[in-house]
């Protein structure tokens, strides 16, 4: 089972249920202000690639936290390698009743469509699906490993399953022809 500490200087610190804490991924769920959507359209308008995101991502997490439901007692892990295999953009965790449910996070370039003009899938957005289907196929093969501490030799996501939520950020809305999907 896992259970939450307040530390003395206030700092909320997750324990899974081995004792694997990830006190520094925690992001609290806060209002998203006018700012934050001003400062997220800017580095949307100034990326120019997925690597631009992930870092505005990594530096503001609590706009990630935004898209999952509910968006309470969540944990962000950007990058998270699978051993020589993958690596992830972000891995996230939430607090449900039944334990954690975790969503594997995938970054497209902003600039890149979703949809053919046939309403097709494009490339990119088959890319962003395969590439979280290697992530779910590759933790369904390791998962002794995966759930492991991280020392000695684990990676250390408390409660992983194989079939983690896909959540794939790219494009923009107004650039969706809502005739093609």
């Amino acid at each position: 089972a896992r259970r939450e500490r307040v530390q003395p200087e206030g700092a909320r610190v997750a324990y899974m249920s081995d004792d694997i804490f990830l006190p520094d991924r925690f992001v609290p769920w806060e209002k998203i202000t006018r700012y934050d959507i001003a400062a997220f359209e800017s580095a949307l308008n100034d990326a120019r690639d997925e690597r631009d995101m992930q870092r505005f991502l990594e530096a503001n997490p609590r706009l990630l936290v935004q898209q999952i439901n509910g968006g309470r007692d969540v944990w962000v892990i950007p990058r998270q390698r699978l051993r020589r295999n993958y690596e992830t953009d972000f891995m996230i965790a939430q607090k449900e009743s039944t334990g954690l449910a975790w969503y594997g996070v995938e970054l497209e370039r902003p600039q890149a469509i979703m949809f053919t003009k046939k309403g097709d899938l494009s490339a990119a957005l088959t890319h962003a699906l395969r590439q979280i289907n290697d992530w779910r196929e590759w933790f369904s093969h390791n998962r002794d490993y995966a759930e492991r501490p991280p020392k000695p030799s684990g990676l250390g996501p408390a409660d992983i399953y194989p079939q983690l939520e896909r959540v794939i950020i790219k494009g923009r809305d107004f650039d969706i022809d809502e005739s093609t999907h």
